[in-house]
């Protein structure tokens, strides 16, 4: 009767590994950012700089199943391009900071997952009992980075982002990932715009 037990829990495991989907592939994308609140005319060329440490693919894990980002530096230069190009009269892609207007440096960027809730079933096959959880969860990005006018430093940026997308199917992880870069960029924006009526205020 042990024995029994033994293989049909076997095969109910099989089956469970068999049926459990798994994280889409982020690839290529292009948020779509609101930044109307904090709308600011910079009158200035915008020079962005994204640090070799910002890796291109990399897999997110977070003790979940792992999800794999591609491709992700582009769809960073998109993203940011269309965050910023109605406020700035150009925005531009270097290797180092410019000695003339606003530059934004990004040394580093962190995406997790937040576990807002875990929702625990357990469900009885026969004699076995099969425990499973679903989580309701958004992105999460950490990112640092320093903000320079005409060369010189104005700010620096040690932030921590949550996107408000909350997932409980993990098809849509991947859409999940996107709305945290999303909620980065309107971040990033805020505190630029923040900065640049300081600034003004200033003058």
């Amino acid at each position: 009767m042990k024995k029994k037990s033994c293989i049909l829990f076997g095969i109910v495991l099989m089956l469970a590994s068999a049926c459990v989907p798994r994280p889409r592939p982020v690839t290529q994308f292009n948020v779509e950012t609101y930044t109307r609140p904090y709308q600011t005319d910079f009158d200035e060329v915008l020079t962005i700089v994204l640090d070799q440490a910002i890796p291109d693919d990399f897999v997110v894990r977070e003790n979940l199943r792992p999800m794999q980002v591609l491709n992700f530096r582009n769809s960073l230069k998109l993203s940011l391009y269309y965050t910023f190009e109605d406020s700035f009269k150009d925005v531009r892609f270097l290797d180092t900071p410019s000695s003339e207007g606003i530059s934004l440096h990004l040394y580093r960027i962190r995406p997790s997952w937040k576990i807002h809730t875990i929702d625990d079933q357990v469900t009885a096959v026969g004699d076995v009992v099969v425990s499973s959880s679903t989580y309701f969860i958004s992105s999460m990005i950490r990112y640092d980075g320093i903000l320079y006018r005409n060369g010189e430093k104005v700010k620096i940026m040690d932030e921590e982002v949550i996107g408000e997308r909350v997932e409980t199917n993990i098809r849509y992880w991947n859409e999940a990932f996107v709305d945290g870069v999303r909620e980065m960029c309107e971040d990033l924006y805020q505190q630029m715009a923040e900065e640049q009526k300081s600034f003004l205020t200033r003058k």
